[in-house]
């Protein structure tokens, strides 16, 4: 090296050590990004909303095992990343939680609520509002005579 200095003068660069794992999972890293931008975060139904509170959440029955099989089943998945890798991308670079489950709320209504939002078609969209209101309607009057069949039946 000292000899090249003295030749021209010039110091050579160094080329030993840096970062060449990020160069190399660069696109497993972009298409995870892109996989994560696109999901439909809900509201979170216990917290209130504050100007500093940065965090989203996704619905309560995903995890990151499910995440991770859902983009390895997707189209834009071009690249195979493993779960360990799926799961340090999300929880480094992305403040996403799993929303708890809400009490006190039917399962069917949830499923229906999230199916809405999520529509874009609007057709399928009126669809899904009428089975909700033909749901919770049949529920209400259930409600209603819940004492008059727990007397009758029980």
């Amino acid at each position: 090296m000292n000899r090249f200095y003295y030749a021209e003068y010039v110091s050579i660069t160094e080329k030993r050590g840096g970062n060449h794992k990020e160069r190399k999972y660069a696109a497993q890293k972009q298409s995870v990004d892109n996989f994560i931008q696109k999901l439909k975060c809900v509201e979170s139904y216990y917290c209130r909303k504050t100007k500093t509170a940065e965090r989203r959440y996704l619905p309560s029955e995903l995890n990151i095992y499910k995440l991770c099989k859902m983009f390895m089943e997707s189209d834009d998945a071009n690249t195979s990343v493993n779960g360990s890798h799926f799961r340090r991308i999300f929880n480094a670079h992305y403040n996403l939680g799993f929303g708890t489950p809400k009490t006190g709320v039917c399962s069917k209504c949830l499923e229906l609520n999230e199916k809405i939002m999520i529509e874009t078609d609007p057709n399928k969209k009126n669809e899904l509002i009428i089975e909700k209101r033909v749901h919770s309607g049949f529920f209400r009057k259930i409600k209603g005579r819940r004492r008059w069949l727990e007397d009758h039946i029980f």
